[in-house]
């Protein structure tokens, strides 16, 4: 039976349908070729239709000037004639027409419309009159115009008629003419219907050939595979056991018996396999419900341990209690999970230990400074105060220079007189070597007080120096600060000499003024030894008048130190506030860190000493010593005179 569902319907169809589908495929390439060989054979005899038309009038107008020429096959390609005649008579086209196939006609062109007409042709309507004067469609006239050789089809009286136009050219090139070839489409038609229905015969045989062969055959090829269906049936249906036929057949249909016989024992095989794997399958569920249960559990203990590390809380890790074990899988990643807290735990305890000792630092270095600027002001106002008496001292010794000067004018007056007080005169001898010993004396002072100057200079070059350092908290400007006070005691200290000096000067100058006074009524005749006194008071004015000079250029270096150190209180002032700020900011640090939550073991772990000393040896050193050195000058109130003028702070 050939149900619609089975096999064999499906397969007699299959053959039905690709032998019709390769019949219909044939008889369509057939047709096809047939056509296209019908083209070619038209277009072969309109070739040779325009060669012997072409032939035909160069035999009867070769004196007129027509010239065809062919090209390599033989074929007529190009026609020259000056002039296309009006043709009285058509025998020419009559008797071309008689050798070939088709209707051959010759076309003039109108100068006046560019239009091409029929002048002689074998075209003829229905009731046998010449298509004389017909013009061809005004598309075809203009590609004749441009010189090309045209196959085309036109219709002429409701027929259609497959043309080939060739061109006819005058001695310039333009087109004047075409000679046509035409066949009647019906004719390519009638014998390519004439072909394809041979071939529809040809293909409706076989197609009947093949269904009657596929109705006998396919039955009998399909036998042994029902037979082989039944035996999966029952193979299917639990049947292991069951012979499957055609086990012996050596063709594919064979092969496919001992496959389904071999896997029929597979199936006997693999369901008593089929209750070990469920076995197995109930002990895996088990095994993975267990390893879920482990993964839950380290989730949950390590999201807890992460939401108490995100709020600060240090202090808490993750146990392994003896009644409910942490899983020996994951015991690394909570062992792990434990020291990265200990290690945070301690870093922080360190951190905020650190932060203590930078506040606690911040603050030392803040009284420091504070303490710095308060000496420093001070000092300004004492050299200030010496700055003035400088200034006394100077007028004095101008004062004194100018006496010096009267008291040389009154010994050149007293030359007549000198003669008579020798004895006064020695007196005023020995009052004047006083006088120049204290000179010397306060030349020796002049001498300390250029020291001070040059030492004075220095340090200011080295306050610049340290001006530009500044960063380093202000240490080298409390060394800078020692050395100036020093020199501006000893300054300080020389000033009173020299002012002790010159009042003794004073007194020894004004005694001799008054012996020489006494002795200048009798020393009126004695010249010579006038003269050796004149001689003597220009010295002691020359000497006090250097005296003044070297008294300005100390008063000038006063004054510059005293500039440079309102300078340093003004640099004092500043560190100061930066101390304050350094203080502020290590408070701030310190209260960041005190969000941190940490255990006891780990606080006890670090020590601020030793965590400081550990990581900075060399810096904390250097803020201790730069303290002590501090503390020392509180202590002292002055800097021992050989500390060097500048000094580097390389470990701070």
């Amino acid at each position: 039976m050939l149900g619609k569902k089975t096999l064999k319907f499906h397969l007699v169809v299959l053959i039905i349908g690709s032998v019709f589908m390769s019949v219909m495929a044939v008889a369509a390439a057939l047709t096809i070729s047939t056509r296209s060989a019908l083209l070619h054979e038209i277009h072969t005899s309109q070739d040779v239709g325009l060669n012997v038309l072409a032939f035909d009038l160069r035999t009867n107008y070769a004196s007129a000037g027509f010239a065809p020429q062919e090209n390599e096959t033989g074929l007529v390609n190009h026609v020259e004639w000056n002039v296309v005649p009006a043709f009285t008579n058509h025998s020419i086209v009559d008797n071309s027409t008689e050798q070939t196939f088709g209707a051959l006609s010759v076309l003039k062109r109108s100068k006046n419309t560019d239009t091409f007409s029929r002048v002689s042709t074998t075209l003829r309507t229905t009731s046998g009159e010449r298509f004389l004067g017909s013009q061809l469609p005004q598309d075809l006239g203009e590609l004749l115009l441009k010189g090309e050789t045209l196959r085309t089809e036109v219709s002429l009286a409701d027929t259609r008629y497959l043309a080939k136009y060739l061109p006819i050219h005058d001695a310039n090139g333009l087109v004047v003419g075409a000679l046509e070839v035409n066949f009647p489409k019906s004719a390519l038609t009638k014998m390519l219907w004439d072909r394809v229905v041979l071939s529809a015969l040809v293909s409706l045989t076989v197609i009947g050939v093949s269904v009657v062969l596929t109705l006998l055959i396919v039955p009998r090829i399909l036998r042994p595979i029902s037979d082989i269906d039944q035996a999966i049936r029952a193979i299917a249906e639990g049947a292991y056991e069951t012979e499957v036929p055609h086990t012996q057949r050596v063709d594919q249909i064979g092969n496919i018996a001992q496959s389904i016989n071999e896997f029929g024992a597979d199936l006997a095989t693999s369901a008593a396999m089929r209750d070990k794997q469920a076995l197995q399958q109930r002990e895996e569920t088990q095994r993975a419900e267990k390893l879920a249960a482990e993964q839950t559990r380290v989730v949950s203990d390590i999201s807890q341990g992460l939401e108490r590390l995100a709020t600060g809380d240090l202090s808490q890790k993750i146990e392994n209690p003896t009644d409910n074990p942490f899983p020996v899988e994951y015991e690394g990643l909570r062992v792990s999970y434990n020291q990265v807290v200990d290690e945070f735990g301690q870093m922080v305890v360190a951190l905020n230990e650190v932060a203590g000792g930078v506040s606690s630092g911040a603050a030392e270095i803040d009284q420091a400074a504070g303490n710095l600027a308060s000496r420093a002001e001070t000092q300004a106002a004492t050299l200030e105060q010496s700055a003035a008496a400088l200034n006394e001292l100077t007028e004095s010794v101008h004062q004194t220079s100018e006496r010096a000067s009267q008291a040389e004018i009154a010994g050149r007056n007293s030359r007549e007189a000198a003669e008579s007080g020798a004895q006064i005169v020695r007196d005023a001898v020995n009052a004047v070597h006083a006088i120049e010993k204290s000179s010397d004396n306060v030349s020796r002072i002049i001498g300390v007080i250029d020291d001070i100057a040059f030492q004075t200079n220095l340090l200011a070059l080295n306050a610049g120096v340290e001006a530009a350092r500044a960063g380093d908290a202000g240490k080298g400007f409390a060394v800078v600060a020692s050395e100036v006070r020093s020199l501006a005691q000893k300054a300080s200290e020389s000033a009173r000499e020299i002012k002790a000096l010159i009042t003794e000067s004073s007194s020894h100058v004004e005694t001799g003024s008054k012996l020489v006074n006494s002795t200048g009524e009798k020393l009126e005749n004695i010249l010579n030894m006038t003269v050796e006194l004149q001689g003597y008071v220009s010295e002691i004015a020359s000497a006090a008048r250097e005296q003044a000079t070297g008294i300005s250029e100390i008063n000038s270096g006063v004054g510059q130190l005293d500039t440079v150190t309102q300078q340093n209180a003004a640099i004092a002032q500043e560190t100061n506030a930066a101390a304050v700020a350094l203080s502020e900011k290590s408070n701030a640090l310190v209260g960041n860190l005190q969000r941190f939550k940490t255990s006891d073991t780990q606080q006890q772990a670090h020590g601020p000493v030793a965590f400081i000393s550990s990581q900075a040896p060399e810096q904390h050193a250097s803020v201790q010593n730069w303290l002590s050195s501090l503390q020392s000058d509180d202590d002292d109130g002055a800097v021992e005179s050989d500390r060097p003028a500048t000094g580097t702070f390389d470990g701070f």
